[in-house]
């Protein structure tokens, strides 16, 4: 038998909880929280100190607008893990935790609160075992916080990308309760802008198809009918890529 099977199960948490205390005491960080799908992550710093795991306000210059609002450092405690480690593998198989379930008692409300950081922490450390939330990979969920992101603090025109010698069109492109939306230019033409209706929501869950295709096509192939037989919203997911720079 080898060390793994001969391990209790108080032995396997005591080693994961020594490799995050490794994996933060070498190279304390910033990291995300792992959010909803249609909300994007914020930024905390986690170290590891003399055997204990702490979290921090974000230090990283760029992570500051995203940052998470701590005003002095949390302790993520020892005694905590095992009951959060535990519901992390809950969550990671599919399992829908969040919500009433996790605080039936008031006492259990504070170590709620602090789930978002311990999750984070986990998703640094064993990120292929994590859950997107519906991305296949996490890749996927960080170009949707990006997109999100830049569409919630600069809703603007996006102009399609045809590969023919047609002239591009605008559309507007926002951000609504966390939902990302197309609608018509308001800022140019009627004949300059796209013939939108009305405004059309970007589902999260098209986006790694579209990924995939935008790609593709990048490179010269003709995808049109396949792409349109997965999503009738692919020339804004394109648009919307190449404003993006990707």
């Amino acid at each position: 038998m080898t060390k793994e099977t001969t391990r209790d199960p108080a032995q396997k948490l005591e080693s994961k909880w020594q490799k995050i205390l490794k994996e933060f005491g070498k190279n304390p960080r910033d990291v995300q929280t792992i959010p909803k799908i249609n909300r994007p992550g914020r930024w905390f710093y986690v170290v590891a100190l003399n055997g204990n795991l702490y979290v921090r306000h974000a230090m990283e210059p760029e992570h500051q607008e995203r940052a998470c609002k701590l005003k002095r450092q949390r302790h993520l405690l020892r005694s905590e893990f095992e009951r959060v480690f535990n519901l992390y593998q809950r969550w990671s198989k599919g399992e829908k935790i969040w919500g009433r379930n996790l605080a039936n008692k008031a006492e259990d409300e504070a170590q709620t609160k602090m789930l978002v950081y311990w999750f984070g922490v986990f998703a640094a450390v064993w990120p292929s075992k994590h859950n997107f939330n519906g991305f296949k990979h996490q890749v996927g969920l960080e170009r949707w916080q990006k997109i999100v992101e830049e569409f919630s603090a600069n809703p603007h025109d996006v102009k399609t990308m045809p590969t023919n010698r047609r002239a591009s069109k605008w559309f507007y492109v926002y951000v609504e309760k966390n939902s990302l939306y197309v609608d018509k230019s308001p800022n140019v033409p009627p004949e300059d802008s796209c013939k939108i209706s009305q405004r059309r929501f970007l589902r999260p869950s098209e986006l790694e198809d579209m990924w995939l295709f935008y790609q593709r096509r990048q490179d010269g192939e003709n995808i049109f009918r396949e792409a349109t037989e997965r999503c009738r919203n692919q020339v804004y997911w394109y648009g919307i890529f190449a404003d993006l720079g990707w």
